[in-house]
């Protein structure tokens, strides 16, 4: 079901997170969540960092939770670069509700999948 979500849209924005994780639960509760009550022009998914493994994504490149993966609708993931200059799947994390609604909103045309 994950899979078929993920390549039913242009772009997916995809949420991985754990439960034990304190920075995800704020994420969710005071970003995500309310994000996700409103229309976006994106798709939006949340996925378990434990269940990841076995999707389509398992080979995300990501190091800390949440991260954000973004992913095109072939179900290719794009890269971005980290401040030291090495290449992740996680893109920066949104710091207010304002720009993640920003971000699942923009127009966006993947052109770089890693």
């Amino acid at each position: 079901m994950f899979n078929s979500l993920i390549k039913s849209g242009s772009v997916t924005f995809v949420l991985v997170y754990a439960d034990w994780c304190g920075a995800c639960t704020r994420f969710k509760k005071n970003i995500w969540n309310p994000m996700c009550n409103g229309p976006a022009r994106h798709n939006r998914a949340m996925i378990d960092a434990d269940i990841i493994k076995k999707t389509s994504l398992a080979n995300a490149d990501f190091e800390y939770l949440p991260s954000i993966i973004l992913v095109d609708g072939e179900g290719k993931m794009h890269g971005f670069q980290k401040p030291d200059g090495t290449n992740t799947h996680a893109m920066p994390t949104p710091q207010s509700l304002e720009e993640m609604k920003k971000a699942v909103n923009s127009p966006i045309t993947p052109s770089s999948p890693t």
